[in-house]
Parts: structure tokens; C-alpha cells; sequence
């Protein structure tokens, strides 16, 4: 089906069938949701149709019947569809019910205050970090903090941190499924390079991330562990590289101190910030 059979079809929305949804079209209308993302926030129907092979006649019976229910919202002047505020209602619901991020906002907010720099709470999520929580210290950079921003891990120091409290078995496992991939020239993309990197992070207590996700940015991050000892996440802080550079101690010290109080809070008596 080439470009031009929206048109062909002239489906209107306002007078097609409405559809419920049946067990056996959930995956379908689930993978319609997937196609957005922060690099593609909004959608065309034939950008959605492309991505999924669906006909044109089925993806507008989904379309219609998602957007009735508010899991997608369609701008009428584009015509271009986004993620609808049911979603936003749902994630709400599911991070207020997150023991790390209720906790970790707290800290995060302290850590901001202590260190003037923009801080990070996240976990790790089919190979990527996913940012949870964060605190902005000066109100000009708050453009650029996104709720759910996702970035592979091994560039990060959020994911380094956790990935240097895995079996490198499985860190091994989850970097083979889901691949390298490199933000900057700097970005590791080995796994001799980055168990080098990891033995480091736990001899010091806090990992780095030296221009390897933005060029001219460094991020500091530790773990925060749960009753048990396992990991659940970590907590970064990001400047300047020349800032970084010239305050490397002041703020891994106050990265680890809060990583240290949030893992208690869950329950952590561990010894890990005891270096």
C-alpha cells in the first residue's frame, strides 16, 4: 500500500464504526503506543501505518477507538496524533506507587540544593537507564528535564552504577540483547573497556560518565540498594566538564552521602559507602 492510500480510503474518523478493544487486538493497539518516543513525540497516521504494516482501515479503528478512550489525542489542525492524558494519568498512578522515587525526590531536592547541579533518579529498563525523578536547581535548564528519558546504559553514570553491583554475566546478557549503542567518540563500546570501568566504580563507590552521553557534560552517579543488598537503581548529578573536573570530590562525596540515606530508607544496612 503506497503513501496515498489514507486518501484513497477517505476514512473519517468522525463517522467509522467504533471498536472496542478484544483480547487479540491488545497487542496491536499496545505496539501503537510504542511507535512514539521522546525523538518522535508526535505522529502522523502514515507514519504510525509504516511503522506497523497495519491497512489503513484497521490502524484508523484503532485510532478512533484510542483516542475515545484518552490513550491518544489527535491535533486537529495537524492531524498529527501524541500519547493522551489517560497515559499521563497511569504513569502518575505507577510512579506515586514507586518507593524509589517517593524517597528519592527527597533526596534528589537535597542534593540539588547542596550542590547547585541537576540531578538524576533512575532504573534500569531493557538495557537503557529510565529516569524516574529530578531535580533542577535553576529554573533555565528545567526545559530540559523529561520524565521517562531513556539513554543505554553503559554511556551513563546511572548505569554504570548499577551495572557495577550485576554479575557481569548478566550485564554481559543484557548489553548482547540490546546492542552498543554510542552517543559521543568517548562512549565505551567493549566489554573490556567497561568491566575495566566497573571494577573502578565499586573500588571508589561512584561511577563517571565522562562525555560519554553529551560532549561537554560529566555525571557523577552511585548506586541505591534495597533490604537484601540488590540493587534498584542509582542517583546521578551532571555539570559542566571544566566544573566536574575542578570539583570531583566535593560531589562524589554528596552523590554517595545521598545514595547512602535513600538505600537506607529501603531497607539497605549494607556496607557499600563505607569507602
Amino acid at each position: 500500500m503506497n503513501t496515498t492510500d489514507l486518501k484513497k480510503d477517505n476514512v473519517n474518523l468522525d463517522t467509522a464504526p467504533k471498536t472496542s478493544y478484544a483480547p487479540k487486538t491488545i497487542g496491536k493497539v499496545l505496539a501503537v503506543l510504542e511507535c512514539f518516543s521522546l525523538e518522535q513525540p508526535e505522529l502522523t497516521a502514515e507514519q504510525i501505518k509504516e511503522k506497523l504494516g497495519l491497512s489503513t482501515s484497521t490502524l484508523y479503528r484503532y485510532l478512533l477507538s484510542m483516542e475515545e478512550e484518552g490513550y491518544l489525542l489527535k491535533n486537529t489542525v495537524t492531524g498529527r496524533y501524541t500519547l493522551g492524558l489517560h497515559i499521563i494519568e497511569l504513569a502518575g498512578i505507577a510512579l506515586s506507587q514507586m518507593d524509589l522515587r517517593r524517597h528519592g525526590q527527597i533526596e534528589l531536592d537535597q542534593l540539588s540544593l547542596e550542590i547547585g547541579l541537576n540531578t538524576n533518579l533512575g532504573v534500569l529498563y531493557q538495557g537503557d537507564i529510565f529516569h524516574i525523578a529530578f531535580s533542577i536547581p535553576h529554573e533555565v535548564d528545567k526545559m530540559y528535564a523529561v520524565l521517562g528519558r531513556r539513554t543505554a546504559a553503559h554511556v551513563t553514570a546511572m548505569g554504570k552504577a548499577v551495572y557495577a553491583n550485576m554479575p557481569q554475566e548478566v550485564v554481559r546478557g543484557i548489553i548482547t540483547q540490546y546492542g552498543w549503542r554510542p552517543c559521543t567518540k568517548k562512549s565505551i563500546t567493549n566489554f573490556q573497556d567497561l568491566f575495566e570501568e566497573l571494577k573502578k566504580t565499586n573500588q571508589r563507590g561512584y561511577s563517571l560518565d565522562c562525555e560519554e552521553n553529551s560532549v561537554g557534560s560529566w555525571c557523577i552517579g552511585a548506586p541505591v540498594f534495597k533490604s537484601g543488598g540488590e540493587v534498584v537503581g542509582a542517583l546521578s548529578a551532571t555539570g559542566t566538564t571544566e566544573y566536574m573536573k575542578q570539583n570531583l570530590g566535593t560531589v562524589s562525596r554528596a552523590v554517595m552521602e545521598q545514595a547512602s540515606h535513600l538505600s537506607s530508607k529501603l531497607g539497605y544496612i549494607g556496607s557499600y559507602f563505607q569507602k
